[in-house]
């Protein structure tokens, strides 16, 4: 699955997508609406793009959280940082997003990862870590620092 890790700070994913006995490297941290938005999921690879492509949408119709026609997903679990006001939602399959408070994990590895972030671990270095551990976490690591 992934690993995905939110630490009020930073939001990191790991890279690594499991496609039957094939490993392979995407992309699952998005930058939306210049940066008022971040997203970071877990779920198949064409879930995670759909719902980031109808956040994208939701954003530009002023729709935010709650926008436009709500695609139909079977398999998600997305963390989306609103970088304006702070808060911190969760999102799954039916898209109602539900407020989280930091730190937070989701994914394969989002139990090692919370571990580590109650140790002190910074987001990036939880998903580095769980991606040592979970073997379906992996292909490096990409974050985005809120305050930069």
């Amino acid at each position: 699955m992934t690993t995905v890790a939110w630490d009020g700070k930073t939001l990191a994913a790991d890279r690594q997508v499991t496609y039957g006995n094939q490993r392979f490297e995407i992309k699952k941290l998005f930058v939306i609406g210049d940066g008022k938005l971040l997203m970071a999921g877990a779920g198949t690879a064409d879930d995670l793009k759909l719902f980031a492509s109808w956040l994208e949408d939701s954003f530009a119709d002023n729709e935010l959280l709650f926008g436009g026609e709500t695609p139909e997903i079977d398999d998600l679990q997305a963390i989306v940082i609103n970088t304006q006001t702070g808060e911190s939602y969760l999102y799954g399959e039916k898209l109602v997003p539900i407020e989280i408070k930091a730190p937070f994990a989701i994914g394969s590895g989002g139990d090692f990862a919370m571990a580590a972030m109650k140790l002190g671990k910074s987001a990036k270095e939880a998903v580095e870590l769980a991606s040592e551990i979970d073997i379906f976490s992996g292909f490096g690591v990409d974050y985005v620092d809120v305050n930069k």
